[in-house]
């Protein structure tokens, strides 16, 4: 009887963790939900997705996986979309425009519940991804592996504000405009690599980095931009 009891307890175990990862096509953008099971939302942690998607797809990740720590997005193609039900919708406004290749506004913290997906450890975003949106990983404090993509040009305001566990952020040469409190309240960076040999505009004119540690964190610049830096704001 024990060796039985035992045995239904390995075949559970091996179910339950088959069903913590997935790789996921979607073909149509907008589905995700559709797609994944009741079960599949609830107990996946680790998901690969790849096709199409929209902003209505991103509050599936960020409202209804709760156990999701682990997100490959990056052979997906983000799509435009015009409408209700993406991650920026709110009491006030349910209509909105969201751009291809860009990570929508609030894509991981919900506004409306002042609420973050602070179990979100890492994320692999596509190359062809141009800005990250605002509030985009706000407040997403178990994040600690990010990589950017190579053709970002933009970081709008609030977009990783209070992502304490970021320790190094590598900030690719395609990037030249930061917004508003970008960086607000990594606290654990320890390096910042600047690729633009010209310094991005920074429309926050002190707070951008604030609670970063300006003594002990080290910036990294390319040969020969030191005085640009060194004359830049911030």
């Amino acid at each position: 009887m024990k060796t039985l009891l035992f045995t239904i307890s390995i075949v559970t175990s091996i179910i339950a963790n088959a069903q913590q990862s997935k790789t996921l096509n979607i073909a149509t953008a907008g589905s995700l939900g559709t797609t994944l099971s009741a079960s599949e939302k609830i107990n996946l942690s680790s998901l690969v997705v790849t096709g199409n998607i929209d902003a209505r797809d991103f509050v599936i990740l960020r409202d209804s996986m709760p156990s999701l720590t682990d997100i490959d997005l990056s052979s997906v193609k983000i799509v435009a979309y015009l409408g209700e039900g993406g991650t920026a919708d709110s009491s006030e406004n349910k209509n909105h425009r969201y751009n291809a290749d860009e990570i929508p506004p609030n894509a991981f913290y919900n506004a409306n519940t002042w609420s973050a997906k602070t179990n979100l450890q890492s994320i692999k975003l596509p190359e062809s991804i141009t800005k990250i949106g605002i509030g985009a990983f706000k407040n997403c404090t178990g994040l600690w592996s990010f990589d950017f993509p190579q053709n970002l040009t933009q970081l709008a305001s609030f977009s990783f504000a209070g992502c304490s566990g970021l320790t190094s952020l590598n900030i690719p040469e395609s990037v030249n405009v930061i917004g508003y409190y970008v960086f607000q309240g990594c606290s654990r960076v320890k390096s910042i690599t600047a690729n633009n040999p010209v310094p991005a505009v920074l429309l926050d004119f002190k707070d951008d980095f604030y609670l970063i540690n300006k003594a002990s964190c080290i910036l990294f610049v390319k040969k020969g931009s030191n005085s640009l830096y060194k004359e830049a704001i911030q």
